[in-house]
């Protein structure tokens, strides 16, 4: 059974951060160490937030007992989200490059850098900075979005293109040297977006190329979303037994490649049927005397309820691709 070590922030209501991702995780078969790195009454829209943001201390002692007991020897999958504290940051990663450097097997890293969305930072500034100094050089895997992609690749402008996108990508890869799958999880530039459809871009840096994924745009305000679609991602990798091959290949057992943009699409199509029953559920239950608590607790991600859908992750077929309106296509170079 594989193994996964998720390091991101927990709450006590609601689906994000290992809210989002262990269930998932656990659905598929992956049998799954929580590392917390806040903890929290519920996630930051809500009216009032309180906890606390754990310390770089914590996290040494954590991974201390980890590598006594050789719990971290049996990983096969470490991923980290929301890390909270910049303080902490330097901890998290010394304990990850220790388990990659001493680990038999070949341990994956995937890397979700949370800064923010939409233009808004929800962490200081110098986050940008502490994970390209002390994360980026460890993770096989990267899952920004649109606005944090742009911030971790020092961009002068924001992106406008899909070629604009493949740029910031390929930048990124010459930040992070060892990942082999930069995904870029919101790309609404005009030529791969509307305003009916989103777009994702995959590259994969064993080929130098990316791909767009495009899928319905829901015109519905989520949170999580980035927490599970990262988990979604580290499920795929784990469950297979995907590992680093030759020529910055990641490859299945068999040594065959796989197949990253259609794995990322495969998740797309989880996500949009958690996404369709979240929305559905909110438009039936929200009502006007509803205050903002109320409202938000109706939108949290429908994520038990979507139990067969989870489940279903690795073996989505093209017709069900097609049906859902997810497609995949490869973005040109510019000339």
């Amino acid at each position: 059974m594989p193994r996964v070590l998720a390091v991101q922030s927990h709450v006590v209501h609601g689906h994000v951060g290992n809210k989002a991702a262990t269930f998932p995780l656990q659905l598929l078969g992956i049998d799954v160490d929580p590392l917390h790195t806040v903890e929290v009454a519920n996630h930051s829209g809500y009216p009032l937030i309180k906890g606390t943001r754990l310390e770089g201390d914590h996290f040494t002692n954590i991974f201390d007992a980890l590598r006594v007991n050789k719990h971290d020897l049996e990983y096969d999958l470490i991923l980290s989200g929301y890390l909270g504290n910049p303080t902490g940051v330097p901890a998290i990663a010394a304990g990850i490059k220790d388990i990659k450097e001493r680990t038999d097997k070949s341990l994956l890293y995937v890397l979700d850098p949370v800064l923010g969305d939409n233009g808004k930072l929800y962490l200081p500034a110098e986050m940008i900075q502490r994970y390209q100094d002390t994360l980026f050089p460890l993770a096989d895997v990267l899952t920004p979005n649109g606005f944090e992609a742009e911030l971790l690749a020092n961009a002068a402008q924001p992106m406008a293109s899909a070629c604009d996108a493949l740029a910031v990508a390929r930048t990124l890869a010459t930040k992070a040297p060892a990942a082999r799958l930069i995904l870029l999880t919101t790309v609404d530039t005009p030529d791969l977006a509307s305003n009916d459809t989103l777009a994702l871009v995959v590259y994969v840096r064993a080929t130098d190329t990316a791909h767009a994924v495009t899928f319905p745009r829901m015109h519905a305000q989520f949170t999580g979303t980035g927490d599970l679609l990262t988990a979604l991602i580290a499920a795929s990798l784990a469950a297979r037994g995907v590992r680093r091959g030759e020529g910055d290949q990641l490859v299945l057992p068999t040594g065959d490649p796989v197949d990253l943009p259609k794995m990322v699409a495969k998740c797309i199509w989880v996500m949009q049927q958690v996404l369709a029953q979240t929305h559905i559920h909110a438009e039936q239950t929200i009502v006007a005397t509803d205050d903002r608590a109320a409202v938000l607790r109706k939108r949290e991600l429908r994520l038990i309820h979507c139990k067969r859908e989870i489940e279903h992750l690795l073996d989505v077929s093209d017709d069900e691709l097609h049906a859902a309106k997810i497609a995949v296509a490869p973005i040109a170079e510019t000339e």
